[in-house]
């Protein structure tokens, strides 16, 4: 190992050596905490000391033997080349005084004169060794010495004052009581001296990692904080470091240190070689996992606060706490590795009784209590139940579901018992909402008696429906609207009506006045946050999507943290985004509303945006993305956790493999329509997606099967959207497909006449269903009698209109289809022609501005124009030909 910052401590040993061989026999006590380099210091000193030609006796201490009785001075003597006559001696000595000192144990050092016969013949020995040639005499951890062999030093120490001895004692600081008389009695010799080691420096750890790790001097800082400046422990840090063999060149890349297995092993080295308290005030941080208080600390270990005090202070001196806490993760895991399983468990329920009765935070207590595995929780019955609420808030669901488990062991009554399971369904239903099945069928037996607390009931019934349990749902509401509540049970019940409303569209018509209804004409700021998502909804479900409800919905998204109930809102908001065609701001919502989920680790919510963005991807023409969103988002959440929002993924796959003809993308259970769509609006996203997939693969009168099933639940929920769910073009497929272009002709004209015309920028045509229009049109067209649609008469009569394309700008159906020019170069010719900008055409025709560029180079070279002008002349010119 190198030696920094240690030149001054290694001259000054050489030079008591030195005073030593001119006959002057020193005592030189090496002093510093554990790891700060005094046995590394002591070894090179040996070395050099024995090249010198002096003879090196050597012992180190351990707190293993500090029971045994001159087990230092056997050490001693075991490292000395003595004469058979010495050895035999030394032997027969040692073996008397360890009798005599065991016998003497703990009589103190007053009672010793037993000893000091064989004490006088020890150091005879030894003195006698120094004619020959200078003697080092080193003890390592002398702090940890037994006392017979301390008071063999001593006596020692007294009689070499003329002999060529040097005594290189190394000790910790903060000794024991008993070590503390010996400490004192050793300075008050003439010949003692004292070196005091210093934790490195900065500068001092960059020029050892100069050295052993280059390229990491930079780190320097790092290592330091990391360390404390002991050589221990850096040195434990390096062989992590080169342990994980990273290479001069990739070391440049290396960040931050690397604590590892080494690293652990020199923090328990440091901790068994320490006397006091230290090794049960790391284990009680290690447990605690936080600062805490002298006084908390004291109370776990039994100790009162000065003990404590002194024990953290030697700690930090070492270098193993910082700010009261275990310098670096790694060291809080080897202590906590290092105990036994029974050790940990009597530690966390000793902290779990302590944190409780000093009434500190619910969570913190019940880590504890849960870490323990306490038998017997009752008395912390309460304190799990808060706790599993706060860590719900908190979005720790896997700490709640465990304070719930917990807290259901005690015994309690059935309002209690309901009140947990109540609690553990709602956790349930953020993480795997299977999970939670038999959980609701339990709460929903209660409800229906009655005597499950509003509470309790309103989440329920949002599980429900949220489940695909309509009926159920229904029922509880019924049950609840009508009793008299206060005025949030009213309108949170108010909202999960309006939820059920647009989930489940065929139960308008069913759900009952509430017995208490809510004051919707209370002011604006006055408003509950249940009753402002319910009174946005209902807005959602009876108008467009008026500037006014846009707003409102986004102030509440954007003001209130995603939960049950704006979670609620935000999935209804980007439903009729998605149906009035405002994709671009559908996805940036959706993306926001992500990236909350995913910050607050709340897998459903994940699994449910990822989902939604598919369905938006799709409707902008990425079928690509849109395929791989929705596989990610079956991903997080199995299919059985879904409940009625499974319609969005699979209805995704379905298009997007139906499309490619790639049937092996779709899972094998989508193309059973699971029970829980059948009468929610999700259900009719599958149904046409089912339909289309049928479709492609000529399976046609099962795909006209599910798009009639489509037409009679709109017309039975009386929704008209014919850009989200076009049954009409979709049939009109159909009818190709088994050679009826007529009744074709006659659908696309209905599906065309419910379409608002559409002005430029309008958003109304979305790509995905615009693709399909154009598919079928383009079978259609060549059919089409031209001078019937120039005259304006209906496909299969002679006086009615016909419009076979999608609602493009005028003119694009009607120019003459044996034109050069593609029919997507045709639609970019015409409305230029007509005035509109390239990122106007871009916008309308929903493509890049860089593929409108590359339509109008291509239109100007077959058409020969060089301008916008002669454009319009020239496409002025073909209508009129036509």
């Amino acid at each position: 190992m190198v030696l920094v910052e240690r030149s001054d401590a290694l001259d000054s040993l050489n030079s008591a050596l030195a005073d030593c061989g001119a006959g002057a026999g020193l005592i030189a006590m090496i002093s510093g905490p554990v790891g700060r380099g005094k046995t590394e210091l002591v070894r090179q000193f040996a070395q050099q000391a024995l090249q010198s030609g002096a003879a090196v006796l050597a012992a180190t201490a351990s707190r293993a033997e500090s029971t045994l009785m001159l087990g230092v001075v056997s050490q001693l003597f075991a490292s000395a080349r003595l004469s058979a006559e010495q050895a035999d001696r030394a032997s027969r000595l040692i073996e008397d005084g360890m009798l005599t000192a065991t016998l003497l144990d703990g009589a103190g050092a007053e009672a010793s004169a037993p000893l000091n016969g064989m004490f006088s013949g020890l150091a005879n020995i030894l003195i006698d060794l120094t004619v020959r040639s200078p003697m080092l005499l080193i003890v390592d951890d002398t702090h940890l010495a037994d006392a017979a062999s301390l008071q063999f030093l001593l006596y020692l120490a007294r009689r070499i004052d003329r002999a060529r001895m040097l005594v290189v004692l190394a000790e910790a600081p903060r000794p024991s009581p008993r070590y503390s008389v010996f400490q004192a009695e050793l300075a008050s010799q003439f010949n003692y001296r004292q070196v005091r080691l210093k934790p490195l420096s900065r500068q001092g750890i960059a020029d050892i990692l100069n050295v052993r790790l280059p390229h990491s001097e930079r780190l320097a800082s790092a290592y330091h904080r990391i360390s404390g400046g002991s050589p221990l422990l850096l040195n434990a840090l390096i062989q992590d470091h080169k342990r994980l063999a990273i290479s001069t060149q990739t070391a440049k890349a290396v960040t931050s240190p690397v604590a590892g297995e080494f690293f652990g092993q020199a923090v328990l080295s440091c901790l068994y070689r320490s006397t006091g308290h230290l090794l049960r005030l790391a284990q009680v941080l290690a447990v605690l996992g936080a600062p805490a208080p002298l006084a908390l600390i004291g109370e776990i270990l039994g100790l009162d606060p000065g003990s404590i005090a002194l024990a953290i202070s030697a700690a930090t001196e070492i270098g193993l706490l910082r700010g009261g806490r275990l310098c670096h993760e790694q060291a809080r895991a080897a202590v906590l590795d290092a105990m036994t399983v029974e050790e940990r468990a009597a530690l966390h329920e000793r902290a779990a009784t302590v944190l409780h009765a000093e009434g500190a935070s619910p969570v913190v207590v019940a880590r504890h209590v849960i870490a323990a595995n306490v038998p017997d929780v009752t008395r912390f019955g309460a304190t799990l139940v808060e706790a599993a609420e706060n860590a719900l808030q908190s979005d720790d669901t896997a700490l709640a579901l465990a304070c719930c488990r917990m807290a259901e062991r005690i015994r309690a009554g059935e309002e209690d018992g309901t009140a947990l399971k109540a609690l553990r369904a709602r956790i349930q239903l953020r993480v795997v909402p299977s999970a939670a099945e038999r959980t609701l069928v339990e709460l929903s037996s209660v409800a229906r008696t009655g005597r499950l607390a509003a509470h309790h009931a309103l989440p329920l019934i949002s599980s429900l429906l949220w489940r695909g349990q309509p009926e159920g749902a229904l029922e509880v509401m019924e049950r609840l609207g009508s009793a008299a509540h206060d005025e949030d049970t009213a309108a949170g019940l108010y909202l999960h009506q309006m939820q059920a409303c647009y989930l489940y569209p065929s139960l308008a018509t069913r759900i009952r006045p509430q017995r208490c209804a809510p004051d919707t004409d209370v002011a604006p700021g006055r408003r509950t946050l249940q009753l402002q998502v319910a009174m946005v909804i209902q807005a959602l479900l009876a108008d467009d999507l008026t500037p006014e409800t846009s707003a409102e919905a986004q102030h509440i998204l954007q003001t209130n943290r995603l939960d049950e109930t704006t979670s609620i809102l935000s999935v209804a908001y980007l439903d009729r985004l998605i149906i009035a065609g405002q994709l671009e701001t559908a996805a940036l919502w959706c993306g926001t509303l992500l990236e909350q989920a995913e910050r607050r680790r709340v897998t459903v919510w994940q699994a449910m945006y990822w989902a939604i963005r598919s369905l938006i991807q799709l409707q902008q023409g990425g079928l690509e993305a849109a395929q791989e969103s929705a596989r990610f988002a079956l991903l997080l959440l199995p299919a059985d956790s879904w409940g009625v929002m499974l319609g969005m993924p699979l209805s995704v796959l379905l298009h997007t493999a139906g499309r490619s003809g790639e049937s092996t993308a779709v899972p094998q259970f989508s193309l059973h329509m699971p029970k829980s769509l059948q009468e929610s609006r999700f259900g009719l996203y599958y149904l046409r997606a089912r339909g289309r997939f049928n479709l492609n693969r000529g399976n046609t009168h099962a795909a006209m099967k599910d798009f009639d099933t489509c037409r009679e639940v709109l017309a039975e929920w009386d929704l008209k959207l014919p850009n989200l769910f076009p049954w009409r073009v979709d049939m009109a497929a159909a009818m190709l497909h088994l050679g009826q272009p007529a009744r074709a002709r006659e659908l696309v004209g209905e599906h065309l006449s419910q379409l608002n015309p559409i002005a430029e920028g309008s958003p109304n045509r979305t790509p995905d269903i615009g693709a399909d229009l154009d598919r079928v049109l383009a079978e259609l067209n060549p059919a089409v009698d031209r001078n019937t649609v120039q005259n304006g008469s209906r496909p299969g009569t002679a006086a009615e209109p016909a419009q076979l394309t999608a609602p493009h700008p005028r003119g694009i159906a009607d120019l003459d289809i044996n034109t050069n020019l593609s029919r997507a170069e045709l639609k970019v010719a015409t409305l230029a022609a007509s005035g509109h900008t390239n990122r106007q055409i871009a916008s309308s025709l929903f493509v890049t501005l860089s593929t409108v560029e590359q339509h109008l180079t291509h239109v100007y070279r077959k058409l020969g124009v060089q301008r916008r002008t002669d454009l319009h002349r020239v496409i002025s010119a073909l209508e009129k030909s036509l």
